[in-house]
């Protein structure tokens, strides 16, 4: 269920099917806090109606959102919003950032579909809601993926779903869940397993596009992963508690870039991590809550070459990186529509490795945010201010790393019309983003001098949503954005072509708007009761090197950022008969590298996907079947250069639940 709301009006409405930009109302210890900023919010009721498998499949969707994926199941695929770049946007699983201090990037591909609620996307708000820890205030988008949680029917202590998909390329998914209550405790089990070979056919062109070409077939691609989850809920009147235990296991190969006369790739990658995480948090009277999170997180990774030359005769890097977590969240709420918040976070990451004099860094940081906002009839206003303390060194540094800064944000919001449908929203934001671990001692090319990268942003939004009497629901929404990034972090060559570093030279200049617009009408044919979900969004970003007016990139559109990109969806639901879905990506034209010129062009893409399942019920039993067939135009096409997508394939899928 997705509440749409308003202060004179609630719309609630299910569907397999939900992409709606709206002010959302946060449940907190039981109650509401008024929501500050406008953002996307997709809730998951049916993957088949999205054609997706994991997050990453999902969220290429929302507007604003260019994915970046290296191809199959194994690809590594992260996201970059209003061009930032994945370092700049934090991804919340549950409410607690997930992390990689080696590369700051998140890999969306290992997060399966199957157990997740909703995902919600925050662009240049930081007050979207204040009661967090002040680490989700440091970054210029958020990313929030919220997993289901057990519910029970009258009289019910155990819920059971099993479930399998298989598709193209030796595509299997196996997938298990359990809950069970115990009283006011109730638990859930989860097994995700995904293995494919992943030898999915492609085009090679042997020059341009007109030129000859051959079908080749994607090697040393495969995956086996293992994805597992337990969870402990405790909940009272005035007491949460939530209690996650996450495990991922993959083994895959990394088929590297296609090339012409040579598909002989033999590089494998493994990794481990396993991660728990704590929620509490308590009411206290009718004016203060408090919540505690704790986490810790460790990761493995392996990179394996055996063809590699050297005396060993082959590569066997190992990487290990540990994080340990704690934040204190304390929430004041008047009775006249003032809330203030004060968080406190304190996060201890280090990363060894088996290579010869390897730097061994550790980093600690300090998070300190005090968030406010306040609403008057027609008129809200929210402001926060972040303090940052670093304290970062490493075996092969002498004195430590000291780094203090300031990050403030405030938004203004506008409320008209009679029944307040249309909304007006302006921000500003200042965050910045760390060298990451690899940023600063990765080998040859690391800095330890490196500064942060910095982002201004401003943005300038406005929404209208409505029920008409022929129209279930109706909402648009425009946002109108600039960025500023100073010393951005870019790998530039030194003495000569051979010898490159990570310096602060970069500076990008991002500006552009984002469309999205969602129409609901229900009606009858015949006997049967038809549901039409329609979403449709377009983004137009210009980001701009403005690093060097006498380089060739200067005024030029950056690596993989198209000018044009939107996306269709519609859904039918066909009452009690079946689920019928639509999916369209559309991306226009980018650029490999910073020059903008033909050879470094990339050709625009559509992707076409259609679904269709059925739920029915026997007796006790929920049984769903589904059938998927994904880009069936079976276009050959690149996100990143050199790096095949699979064209048209199948994917079917069966579960049941009781």
């Amino acid at each position: 269920m997705l509440f749409f709301w308003t202060e004179s009006m609630i719309y609630a409405q299910t569907d397999t099917m939900k992409t709606i930009t709206t002010k959302n109302i946060e449940i907190v210890a039981k109650r509401k806090i008024f929501s500050m900023g406008s953002k996307q919010v997709m809730e998951i009721k049916e993957p088949v109606s999205l054609n997706a498998n994991t997050i990453a499949d999902a969220v290429r969707f929302l507007a604003g959102i260019q994915l970046k994926d290296y191809g199959g199941q194994g690809g590594m695929k992260t996201i970059s919003v209003r061009g930032l770049g994945a370092n700049h946007t934090a991804v919340s699983y549950d409410g607690v950032l997930l992390s990689d201090c080696q590369t700051g990037q998140i890999d969306l591909g290992r997060l399966p579909l199957d157990d997740i609620s909703s995902v919600s996307l925050t662009s240049a708000n930081a007050n979207d809601q204040i009661f967090k820890p002040a680490r989700n205030f440091s970054t210029a988008n958020n990313l929030d993926i919220f997993t289901t949680q057990p519910t029970f029917d009258d009289g019910k202590i155990c819920n059971v779903a099993i479930a399998f998909k298989a598709g193209a390329a030796t595509f299997l998914n196996p997938y298990a869940k359990i809950e069970n209550k115990f009283g006011k405790v109730s638990t859930s089990i989860l097994i995700n397993y995904i293995y494919s070979k992943g030898d999915y056919a492609y085009k090679m062109y042997y020059g341009g596009l007109n030129d000859s070409s051959s079908v080749e077939k994607r090697k040393n691609a495969d995956i086996s992963a293992l994805f597992a989850e337990a969870n402990i809920f405790y909940s009272t009147q005035k007491d949460d508690l939530h209690f996650k235990t996450n495990l991922y296991y993959a083994k895959k190969g990394l088929p590297g870039a296609a090339i012409l006369y040579y598909n002989a790739q033999s590089q494998r990658l493994n990794d481990d991590n396993v991660f728990m995480q704590l929620k509490y948090q308590h009411l206290f009277g009718t004016l203060f809550s408090y919540k505690c999170v704790m986490k810790l997180n460790y990761a493995h990774t392996q990179y394996i070459d055996p063809d590699y030359l050297n005396s060993a005769k082959m590569l066997n890097n190992q990487y290990y990186q540990r994080e340990y977590y704690l934040s204190n969240i304390f929430l004041f709420e008047s009775k006249k529509s003032f809330n203030l918040s004060l968080s406190n976070d304190l996060f201890y990451n280090n990363m060894s490795a088996n290579l010869y004099n390897f730097a061994y860094p550790w980093r600690f940081n300090v998070l300190t945010n005090l968030a406010a906002n306040y609403t008057y009839r027609f008129f809200s206003v929210g402001a926060n201010i972040l303090h940052t303390y670093i304290l970062n060194n490493s075996l092969i540094e002498k004195n430590k790393t000291h780094f203090n800064k300031l990050s403030p944000s405030v938004n203004f919001e506008f409320l008209f019309l009679k029944n307040k449908s249309l909304i007006l929203d302006i921000s500003y934001q200042h965050v910045f983003r760390m060298p990451t671990f690899n940023d600063m001692y990765y080998l040859t090319f690391g800095n330890r001098q490196l500064k942060p990268e910095i982002v201004n942003q401003c943005n300038l939004g406005l929404s209208y949503r409505k029920q008409f009497v022929r129209l279930d629901y109706f909402s648009i929404q425009c946002n109108v954005f600039y960025h500023y990034i100073k010393d951005k972090i870019v790998a530039m060559p030194t003495k000569n072509l051979f010898l490159w570093s990570m310096l602060n030279f970069g500076r990008v200049d991002v500006y552009g708007t984002d469309v999205s617009t969602t129409v609901k009408k229900s009606c009858k044919i015949e006997k049967t009761m038809l549901d039409i979900d329609i979403f449709l969004s377009y983004s137009l970003q210009k980001a701009m090197d403005m690093s060097d007016s006498k380089s060739k990139t200067y005024n030029n559109q950056i690596p993989y950022t198209p000018l044009h990109s939107g996306s269709f969806r519609l859904g039918l639901d066909f009452k009690k008969l079946f689920l019928l879905s639509y999916n369209l990506l559309i991306v226009g034209n980018r650029y490999v590298l910073g020059q903008n010129i033909p050879e470094n062009e990339l050709e625009p893409y559509f992707d076409h996907s259609i679904g269709i399942s059925r739920t029915f019920q026997i007796k006790k039993v929920a049984i769903h079947a589904g059938m998927e067939v994904l880009n069936f135009t079976n276009k050959n096409y690149e996100i990143i250069d050199n790096f095949p997508v699979q064209g048209a394939s199948w994917r079917l899928s069966f579960g049941v639940s009781f």
